[in-house]
């Protein structure tokens, strides 16, 4: 399973994966049962396969982070028109 996450998240993109209900469950097995893999096979691959999406933030949408800076800074902007609208 772990070999497989691994070619997974070579091959496709990221978003696209966190956007399959498949692979989604697939990430929730392993982050479950990563813990039973071998010591020398972590240090042979260097650690656990770094998953982007875990299954703590499954019922949020994976953004790329300059994505998400333009969403704060568009809703931050949004308030602050409130505001002035308040005042008036």
């Amino acid at each position: 399973m772990d070999q497989m996450i691994r070619r997974m998240l070579r091959l496709h993109d990221p978003v696209e994966l966190a956007q399959s209900p498949d692979w989604m469950e697939l990430v929730e097995l392993y982050d479950a049962m990563k813990k039973m893999l071998p010591a020398e096979y972590l240090a042979s691959m260097g650690g656990y396969a770094t998953v982007p999406i875990s299954r703590r933030r499954r019922r949020r949408k994976w953004q790329p982070k300059q994505q998400q800076q333009e969403q704060r800074q568009q809703q931050r902007l949004q308030r602050q028109r409130e505001r002035v609208w308040e005042e008036i």
